[in-house]
């Protein structure tokens, strides 16, 4: 009897840490799924949202300075961080595959 309740104890302390990282990545990035592209991110002190649709850049077309790095993947800006905040970041999907996300509002 005291192996089914302490199975029964790991199991909802196991189903308790997936609810808490799922709605971890629902607060920091705005969608349930963490294997999907985040449907925002916080970066600068400002918010971006993704784009439709991903791009290959490849090239003088591919952003070469980091930004950062978000779920494990990096993210970039074609240029350095100077005064002046990016209006575009890059998400790298793959090797030159990307999704831009694009800043929102205004200064």
């Amino acid at each position: 009897m005291q192996k089914g309740k302490r199975f029964y104890q790991i199991a909802f302390v196991c189903l308790v840490l997936v609810a808490a990282l799922l709605a971890a990545n629902r607060y920091y990035y705005g969608n349930w799924n963490p294997f999907a592209p985040p449907s925002r991110i916080d970066c600068f002190q400002r918010r971006y949202y993704p784009s439709s649709h991903t791009e290959v850049l490849i090239g003088k077309a591919k952003p070469v300075y980091l930004a950062g790095i978000v779920r494990g993947k990096r993210l970039y800006m074609q240029f350095p961080k100077g005064e002046y905040v990016p209006t575009v970041i890059f998400l790298q999907i793959n090797q030159d595959v990307y999704l831009p996300y694009a800043l929102s509002g205004g200064p």
